[in-house]
Order: C-alpha cells, then structure tokens, then sequence
C-alpha cells in the first residue's frame, strides 16, 4: 500500500474506478469496512479489481445515472454529489456514507465516503447544541416572566401612590437590575444589582451617564424604533450590546416600561435590566445574519424584525414588489394576564402568533415584537392587503380556552405601504398610528395609513393639548337638564352636562372632546371637576328647599380608577351633600365592557346610598342577561329609539318590553332626547316615569335652575292618560 492510500483507508475513504464494463476497481482495497460491507450486502467474494457496486448499494444505481452527465464529459472537472445514505453491517450497526463522482485525466472516479464517525460526533454536537439552546430558552423564559412579574409589582406601588423611598426598599435586593427615572430622565433610584452590573456607587453619580439616552443609541442599529417608542410613551423591551463605564462589553435583556398618571401623561420610566452575555452563545455582534427568535411564540423577534425590513427593502429595489407593514396589536390583552397570570396569557401568545402564520402566504414574514404586538412585512401594496387583515381578524378572534373558560380576543390591524422616499422608522411608525386609529374607531377594526391620518393625529394630539389647559384654567362648565316626573312629586331630577369655552373656537361640545379625553386618560381629572361641582350646586339648591337629584356621568376609566369610590366620598362630604340625592350615569356598553370589576366598585358606592342609572339602555348585546345583576337603580332608554316613536313599529315594541322588564325589577325609567308631544304621548302610555329632552327643557345654567323648579306648576306637568 502506498502512501496515498494509506491516507485515503484512514480517513475511511473508498476510491473507485469505472471499467469500460461498467464494473469498478478499488484503488483502495485494504478498506476493511468496505469489503465486509460489500461481501455482505453481495454475498460474493471481494475482487478489487471487478466490483458490481449498484448491487452491493441500491442507493448508488440511481446516483450513477447522475453521475453519467459528470463522467460523459472528458474534460469536465465538475463533481456532483450523492448526499449521505445509510446502509447496516452484520451486526446491525448503521453506517452513514457519501458518494462523490468527479474526472481525473479521464478516468471516471467514484468515492465513498465513510462518515460514520463524523455522523455521530454532528449528532453529539447537534443535541449537546439543543439541549444549551433549550436551556438558555428555559432560562430566558424564566428571566422573562421574572421582570414582568416584577414590572408589574412596581406599577402598583406608584398606583398605591407609595414614595420613591418605599419603592426603593422593595427593589432593593432584587436580582434584576432596576433603575428608575422620571419623564425628563433624571436617576431616582438605582438598586444594587444595578451598581454591580454597571460599576456605579450610588444614584448621583449615574447621572451624567444619560442611561436612556445612551441606550437608545446602542439600540438604533438593531431596534431602530426604540426612541419613538419611549416618546410615545408605550413598553418597549430587547436585547443588545452596551458597555459599562469601565468599557467592560454586556449584552444585556432591556425591559422598559412607563408609568402613567391619571392624565395618562408618563411621570417615571422603570427599566430592568438582565446581562444575558452568558445565554448569547450564538450571537456574533453580526446583525446581518442575526435570525433572533421571540421566547414566547417562537416567531421572529423584534431585533430580527428590523433585519429582516431593511433586507426586504433592498430586495424590492431588484424585483419591483411592493410591501407593506401589518401593525396587528391585541386589544384588551392586559385583562387576560391580569385575571389569568403570565403563564396562561403566554399561552394565549402562542396560539394567537400560530393563527396569524396561518393567514399569510409562505414569503411574507410573521414577528412578534413582544407583549400583545405582533407584525407581518407582506407583498402587496396596503390597498391590497384589505383581505388578509379580514381573514387575521377572523382568525384571532375566535374562541379561546384559558383555565376552562371560552374567551374571545380580538385585534386592531394598521397597514401602511413602504416608499422609497419614507424611512423605514417613518413606515413602521405609520403603520403603528393606523392601528391606534383602529382602536379608536372601537377596536377590532383595520385601518390603513394615509396622509389624513398624520393630520388627525396631529390634531387630535393639539386637542390632548387645550384640554390639559382647560381643566387647569377652568375653561369648563356645567348646564343642567332637568328630568321631569310623569306622576307629580316635590323631587327635582337634573343631570349635570360638561361644556367647554374654547378660547378661540368657542363652545366645544361633549362628543368632540370627552372621547378624547377618556383616551388620554384626562377623564380622570375632568371627570373629579364635574362631579365636584355638580354636588357643590346641588347642596346650594337643597339649602334653598328644592328636593334635588343631582345625575353625573361617568365613564367606564372613572369607574376603574383606583381612587374613584374614595373620591366620591369625599365629594360628598366636602359639599355636604347627602348621598341620597347623587345619581350616577353609567353607560351600558361601558359597563359590559368589564362588568366583573365595575360590579364591584358600583356595589360599594351604592352602599353610601348613591343612586345608579344605566345610560343608553337596550344599545347593549346582552342587556337582558345582565340586567338582573347590575347594581341600578334607573335605566335611560337610549335616544335612537325615541327618535323613531312613534311611526316604527319596532322601536315601540322594544320601548315597550324595556320599559316592562324594568318595572318588573323595581326600576325607575327615563326617556332622553324627547322633543315632540306624538313622543311624549307614546312614553306616557307605556308608563314611562321619567322624560328628559327639548320638549321640556334644554341645558340649563345653574343661575335658572331655580327658576325652573319655581315655574314648573301644576300645568306643566303631566298627567297619566286614562287607561
């Protein structure tokens, strides 16, 4: 044997020759492996220079028709090959091989390879890689469930109003990294997993760092988003590289999450911070290349997101597509974890990210970006995409088991199409307002970006604007309805009405600003204001003798705020007005909403001996369902049936059945948006207790409400007609 051969057999190759006959010569005949292998799968004697390899392999007969195209061009010095095939000794030991055809000075050559060894080394490997790569995501999932967990324990001490010290001490020992800062960044509080990680002593000298600041920079390559997303003041969380101020390189998990005032104005951002270097055993700092996978669903990753956009981009350039951006974001799916815990909203992620993946074709490209928001960067211009953003509402919303329990989710979708000439960051932000859009219409819709949006949302944000300057330079005022009695009594029902005094644009109605208001957040103060002044006036007319019921709206965020049933109380014992004589308003669709908890606080206020009026009633999907539960005193039946009394024969019917069930569970009724004496009529003869509306009276000032009550004789009130 020679030298070259000697080589060949301990590397476990095979080198074969073709004969003219078709057959093989072994020019590598001490390859023990192989004449065992080739006498058994034969059962003839080994002859290296007369070898029927098809027999002995089945595999290769059809892998030598191929290798024909090779060997029938002399001169080629091109090679093809066959893949790894296995094949079983005596003893039932796999062996995994490869075959190689290739030229050389003519001869047609044939080489098998034994890669048993290397077959089994790559298996190793390959599991020893899954089993790190399931740690890590074990570990990764566990730290991710760790900082919302804790995320969300800080949220509710700044909503338990609690100081920064005690806020402090409860992150003080914690394993995170926590360091929290105000709206203009400014370091309240560090802990000491935070001085360890970044080398720092305390939280004065962290402050000329501009942490934030210096993060989002580091970020902007990957997560080129990150700025707007804190200026939006929405969560934001990801991975990336930092360095401390040692220059010591981290690449460390980022959890950021905003604190709201009642204003839904951000007052503190807390950030948790996790060094990660250990669990990135893959990653490389190469972001062209970077494949990150979100832990929860298991689709792409904000981070790859990005990657995969400005690839998508660049690929438009050579083959003229057109895309777009699907901005999809789960609407309510912070109720699920509220009531159901992290583990089984993840779940829920889970299924929803499968659900969506289904919907789209093979190119377009699913992500999960984190939380409830997920993407698809699809082929086809946004007009075009109308269908598919149909199909993924379809899909997410239909029914879900979480611990025993059907829900129903649902999502708002925003599409926006990407330009040459708009930054990606532009896109992204584009289809992200065209999805807030949706929710604004009432969730569960689509809506797809144009250039009239911007100028809405513009708009909307100047309107944020003047009514922030309006509750604090008391530019609003209340007008009073009264309800009149259909049987005559000495009560006087009135219902307080919110109006602004724009200093430029005049009176401003409640439909044009209190939806802004109720999504900004800044119900919550104008809503206290309303219900201030309202108990306010109301004790100045009962010291004046006029048996008042004063009715307040209040909206469903009100009802949920924290501090709603403590204020409520302290209204009415800072005017000194019984509570007897305060009425809620609330609106059914809003308390259907999230009946659960409204029930609850609504209970409580009733027990001061606050009376309770569901507004709007019958406009609700399960009104009758929940009729009998709902702690209430009165039911206003919405004006849109009014309105068609008495030529519809419908909406008299349902009048009539409403005002029945009512009075079947000892409530009072009154009809709103009365205006002719044929609609009076109708409602009186049904019994209707109560009539609000132009017929009678328009809002009043406060300054003719008494006068009102002085000059409501005995003429103008109304008699039952005869039955």
């Amino acid at each position: 044997m020679n030298h070259l051969e000697a080589v060949l057999t301990s590397l476990n190759y095979v080198v074969l020759v073709r004969n003219e006959d078709q057959s093989f010569c072994s020019l590598t005949p001490e390859a023990e492996w192989f004449r065992q292998l080739y006498c058994e799968q034969t059962g003839a004697t080994f002859s290296a220079k007369k070898l029927d390899v098809s027999l002995a392999f089945p595999f290769i007969e059809n892998f030598i028709i191929d290798a024909d195209t090779v060997w029938g061009e002399s001169e080629s010095t091109e090679s093809i090959s066959s893949g790894v095939w296995t094949e079983s000794d005596a003893e039932g030991e796999e062996l995994q091989l490869t075959a190689i055809a290739s030229n050389n000075a003519g001869e047609s050559l044939l080489i098998i390879e034994n890669r048993t060894e290397h077959f089994k080394f790559e298996q190793d490997m390959m599991q020893k890689a899954r089993d790190i790569a399931l740690l890590n995501e074990k570990l990764v999932t566990e730290l991710n469930h760790r900082q919302r967990n804790l995320q969300s324990d800080i949220a509710r001490l700044f909503d338990e109003n609690a100081s920064m010290k005690e806020i402090s001490d409860s992150v003080k020992s914690e394993s995170a990294a926590v360091i929290i800062f105000n709206c203009k960044s400014k370091v309240l509080s560090i802990n000491n997993e935070f001085k360890k990680l970044f080398h720092i002593e305390d939280v004065a000298s962290s402050q000329s760092l501009a942490l934030l600041e210096r993060w989002c920079n580091e970020a902007e390559p990957v997560y080129p988003e990150m700025n707007r997303v804190l200026t939006a003041g929405s969560f934001w969380e990801g991975e990336f590289s930092t360095k401390t101020i040692q220059n010591q390189k981290h690449f460390i998990r980022l959890n950021i999450a905003p604190i709201k005032n009642e204003r839904q104005q951000v007052t503190h951002f807390v950030c948790i911070v996790h060094d990660i270097s250990e669990l990135r055993l893959d990653d490389k700092h190469d972001d062209s290349n970077y494949t990150g996978y979100e832990y929860t669903t298991q689709l792409p990753n904000r981070r790859y997101f990005w990657r995969k956009l400005q690839d998508t981009v660049k690929a438009s350039k050579k083959n003229k597509n057109t895309y777009s951006i699907l901005y999809i974001d789960l609407d309510y799916f912070k109720r699920i974890n509220d009531k159901y815990g992290f583990e089984q909203g993840d779940k829920v992620l889970k299924l929803i990210g499968s659900r969506i993946s289904r919907c789209v074709k093979q190119r377009d490209f699913v992500s999960h970006l984190g939380g409830d928001e997920f993407t698809i960067i699809a082929v086809g211009a946004a007009e075009q995409l109308k269908p598919m953003s149909d199909r993924l509402r379809r899909s997410i919303s239909e029914p879900v088991l979480i611990a025993g329990e059907s829900v129903s989710i649902t999502a708002s979708i925003g599409i926006a199409t990407v330009e040459d000439k708009v930054s990606l960051v532009e896109v992204v932000k584009h289809s992200d307002l065209a999805m807030s859009s949706a929710k604004e219409l009432g969730r569960n819709q689509c809506r797809i970006y144009t250039e009239q949006l911007d100028l809405t949302f513009s708009l909307r944000l100047q309107r944020e604007h003047d009514i922030h300057d309006a509750i604090k330079n008391d530019d609003f005022h209340l007008l009073y309805q009264p309800k009149v009695n259909v049987e005559p009594c000495d009560e006087f029902n009135v219902e307080a009405l919110v109006r602004w005094e724009h200093a430029t644009e005049g009176t401003i109605f409640p439909n044009d600003f209190i939806p802004i208001a109720e999504d900004s957040g800044q119900i919550i103060p104008l809503g206290r204001w309303v219900l201030d002044q309202a108990c306010y006036d109301a004790k100045s007319l009962l010291d004046d003798g006029i048996n008042i019921r004063m009715a307040v709206n209040v909206s469903t965020k009100q009802l949920k705020h924290p501090d709603f049933y403590n204020h409520v109380n302290k209204a009415l014992e800072k005017s000194g007005l019984p509570s007897h004589h305060l009425e809620l308003e609330i609106t059914e669709s809003g308390l259907l909403a999230d009946i659960d908890s409204i029930l609850d606080v609504l209970g409580k206020v009733r027990q001061l001996g606050v009376t309770v009026a569901l507004d709007d009633f019958g406009t609700g999907f399960s009104s009758l369902n929940y009729l009998r539960q709902m702690p209430v005193d009165f039911i206003k039946i919405d004006k849109e049936f009014v309105d068609e009394l008495p030529a519809n024969n419908q909406s008299m019917l349902i009048t009539t059945s409403l005002i029945e069930l009512a009075h079947s569970l000892n409530l009072k009724v009154i009809a709103e948006g009365v205006e002719t004496l044929k609609q009076l009529n109708c409602l009186t003869k049904v019994e209707c207790d109560y009539i609000q509306g132009y017929y009678f009276y328009k809002p009043l000032p406060f300054s003719q409400l008494e006068l009102a009550y002085k000059t409501e004789t005995e003429e103008k009130r109304i008699v039952l007609p005869k039955k």
